[in-house]
Order: C-alpha cells, then sequence, then structure tokens
C-alpha cells in the first residue's frame, strides 16, 4: 500500500514534484563517500542494532531520501509494526511532509509469517509492477527463522537466506537492505556476523557509552568483504526518528579510530 494512501486520511499533503530522479543513497554523507557515492542496482546491505527504534529509523530514512528526493520507488517490509504505525514513523522522520505526495513511490507492506518464497514473490512482482529500485525488510529475523534447516543451525539458515536476497537483488537489479537484531550489544552473534562476507555490506549501529545516548550520537561502523573501511559519529534524534550528519568525529571513543 502507497505511503500516501495510509495517511492522506490524517493530514494534507502537496502534489508537487519536489526533485528529479537520482543514484541510490545510503542515507549518510560519510557512507555515500564510502561506497563510491551511492549504493548500486544488485547490492544487498545488511545493517544491524540492538536497539529496534535505530533500525526502523534507518529504514525510513533510507526510504525517504530516495523515494522523495530521488524520485527512486522502494519498498519497506516491516514486520514489528503495523503499516499504519509506520506510515505515521514515517511522517515524524521527514522534515518536509509536504513533499510526500500521490507521485511518490513509497510502499509499506507487513511481512506478516512470510517465508523467503512469499518475500521473493511479493517483491518480484513490485518490481514488475511499479520498477521498485529499493527494497528494505526490517527485520529480516523473522524470515530467515522459517527457513528450513536439517542441522537446526540459525548460521546456516542465515547464509541461506542471504544468498537467496543477493540472488534476488542481482536478479532484479535492485537494492535490497536487510535489518538485523543482535543480541549482544558489543559483539555481533556468529549468525549476524556471517553477513560480514555474504552481504556487499555490513553496517552496524551501536550506542557504546551512557554519554552517546545523552548526546544523541551513534557509532556506525560499515565492513565490506569482511573488512571494516570506515567508522564515524552519527547523530540520531530518538523524538522524530531522525538521523543527521555530524561535522567531525572529535566524539569518538578513545578506544575507537577510523582506521579500526
Amino acid at each position: 500500500m502507497l505511503l500516501y494512501d495510509i495517511l492522506s486520511k490524517y493530514t494534507k499533503f502537496a502534489d508537487e514534484i519536489q526533485s528529479s530522479p537520482g543514484s541510490i543513497t545510503t542515507g549518510f554523507r560519510d557512507l555515500d563517500d564510502a561506497v563510491g557515492g551511492k549504493l548500486k542496482p544488485g547490492e544487498t546491505v545488511v545493517m544491524v542494532s540492538p536497539d529496534p527504534m535505530v533500525r526502523i529509523s534507518f529504514a525510513l530514512n533510507l526510504a525517504l531520501k530516495n523515494a522523495v528526493n530521488h524520485k527512486i520507488p522502494t519498498l519497506i517490509l516491516n514486520s514489528e509494526t503495523s503499516i499504519v504505525q509506520t506510515a505515521k514513523w514515517t511522517l515524524m522522520s521527514t522534515d518536509n511532509y509536504k513533499s510526500i505526495s500521490k507521485i511518490t513511490s513509497l510502499y509499506i507492506e507487513d511481512i506478516g509469517k512470510s517465508d523467503i518464497e512469499d518475500l521473493k514473490e511479493r517483491i518480484s512482482k513490485l518490481k514488475e509492477s511499479s520498477d521498485i529500485g529499493v527494497v528494505i525488510v526490517n527485520p529480516m529475523n523473522y524470515v530467515y527463522q522459517h527457513i528450513p534447516d536439517a542441522k537446526g543451525q540459525s548460521f546456516n539458515k542465515m547464509a541461506e537466506y542471504l544468498n537467496e536476497m543477493k540472488e534476488l537483488a542481482k536478479k532484479l537489479n535492485i537494492v535490497i537492505v536487510l535489518t538485523a537484531r543482535i543480541i549482544h550489544e558489543l559483539k555481533l552473534p556468529d549468525e549476524i556476523a556471517a553477513g560480514n562476507t555474504a552481504a556487499d555490506l555490513l553496517i552496524s549501529i551501536e550506542m557504546l557509552a551512557d554519554t552517546y545516548e545523552e548526546n544523541n550520537k551513534r557509532i556506525v561502523t560499515v565492513n565490506k568483504g569482511g573488512k571494516n573501511i570506515t567508522m564515524f559519529v552519527i547523530g540520531f534524534d530518538r523524538t522524530c526518528l531522525r538521523f543527521y550528519d555530524l561535522e567531525d568525529d572529535k566524539d569518538l571513543p578513545e578506544h575507537i579510530s577510523k582506521d579500526k
């Protein structure tokens, strides 16, 4: 269901075009720079965080910047909240609600109890009908938990799930972003760490100290091919579910460096 259709009963939107189509952005200035300025169609990105509000905020920020600013049809598949709640949060996270119009191709759907085959079919159909360029699954845990595994190991399920999503992204020539819950605050479980090599990019957003919560700051770590390519601090306004770029990395903790 289109974002505009979900929200139209609650507020009034402008129908004018705000900008022209462009490249697929991660939503972060430093991250865009690290990946060469944009995400490439056919890539799969895994984003992990212990905080569910960080995960949904990342998904909404990325979706809005691509669907609204660059006019790239985008799909959010969310299993943590209803489509109406997701739509309301989307409205909160934009600084210009009038930019959302009837031509804003941002679709929000509930994953429900979809298995991997259902998910692939839904994405493929929307690609065919609306030419979506970005798909965000939040969180992916609900889906890969349902993948049959003779050994009963979630690590194997994770690898299978990621491989199928990578194949789908390449087949449809789209960017697929998968968010995931993690249990440990400072160490990724093996099943999520598998994304280090399986995904084209692994993005981790974490709070490393109480002062970061007070100052609304988060540490973003980016891995590509199992190797760290960048680390930076980003601002996070929890009240409006919005990330914002900081001017520099002077607030990085002493034991963290961008060259880590």
